[in-house]
């Protein structure tokens, strides 16, 4: 089965439990997902990223259990694409269901769970999988205070004040 992309779309395409791959068709800056929970398959191609995918109808049809996948497959914004699932996440309260991301131009969804680039059939890498509770946090950086030794131009450029007489770093004479 070969998801379709419609702007404005609603609903997800179900997929005949005989059909053996789901593809995405051609991604351009659209993301798409299919839901697999045993024989229930279900494909969207979002025209325009994962925010026009209707993920509260996974919730409503009961998609949010132990052993249920979401295979996600994007051919942009890497670190965009995670902050928007993390909303998703949030907004659908989603706890269960499997996160797989792949990134691709155009790929097939094996009902196996293999996921190949449409084409030459090369298996995609997974970029990251996790537990929709248990996703990751973002990383914050923390920035490591300046070291004692700048000099006074350099401490007021980054509005540190001078340190007392003194005390080590201190450039004042004693």
């Amino acid at each position: 089965m070969k998801l379709t992309m419609w702007i404005g779309r609603e609903t997800w395409e179900r997929v005949d439990p005989n059909e053996e791959k789901v593809e995405t068709g051609p991604m351009g800056n659209c993301v798409s997902c299919v839901a697999v929970n045993g024989k229930d398959v279900r494909g969207f191609h979002g025209a325009g990223g994962i925010k026009a995918i209707n993920f509260t109808e996974l919730k409503r049809a009961v998609m949010d259990v132990a052993m249920a996948k979401i295979f996600v497959v994007f051919n942009g914004n890497y670190d965009v694409l995670l902050n928007q699932i993390k909303e998703i996440i949030d907004e659908e309260a989603f706890a269960f269901i499997e996160w797989r991301l792949y990134e691709s131009s155009d790929a097939i969804i094996w009902r196996n769970g293999n996921v190949t680039h449409n084409g030459s059939n090369n298996p995609l890498p997974c970029r990251m999988r996790f537990i929709s509770s248990l996703m990751p946090k973002p990383l914050v950086k923390k920035i490591p205070p300046p070291p004692p030794g700048l000099p006074p131009s350099a401490r007021a450029a980054k509005g540190i004040p001078p340190p007392p007489p003194g005390k080590p770093g201190s450039r004042r004479p004693i």
